[in-house]
């Protein structure tokens, strides 16, 4: 999991998002056979999956496979405190799963 990562809005923080830092190919090569993004903000997970894609594209584990951004309706079980601060003010709380093929 990557739960609720600082997602730096300003366009000239780019490179301090998971998705535009050199770390990204170690993080996609350490997460195993699947990677569960969480945020609030949907633009982020489109920009996480759009770079995991390229990655992809680039050789670096061109394997996992994105599923959604989609929004979570039902938090009933909130994994963090975020979850359940956002859950209860009534923010929306998307996910983004890489997937291995396998």
């Amino acid at each position: 999991y990557l739960l609720y990562p600082n997602p730096y809005p300003k366009d000239k923080h780019l490179k301090m998002r998971f998705q535009g830092h050199a770390s990204l190919p170690s993080l996609l090569q350490a997460c195993g056979h699947k990677l569960t993004v969480r945020a609030s903000w949907r633009t982020y997970l489109e920009e996480f999956r759009l770079a995991c894609r390229r990655a992809g594209e680039l050789g670096i584990r061109p394997d996992l496979v994105s599923k959604g951004p989609y929004e979570l309706s039902d938090l009933h079980d909130p994994l963090t405190l975020f979850e359940r601060k956002y859950a209860k003010a009534g923010v929306p709380v998307y996910e983004l799963v890489l997937d291995s093929e396998r």
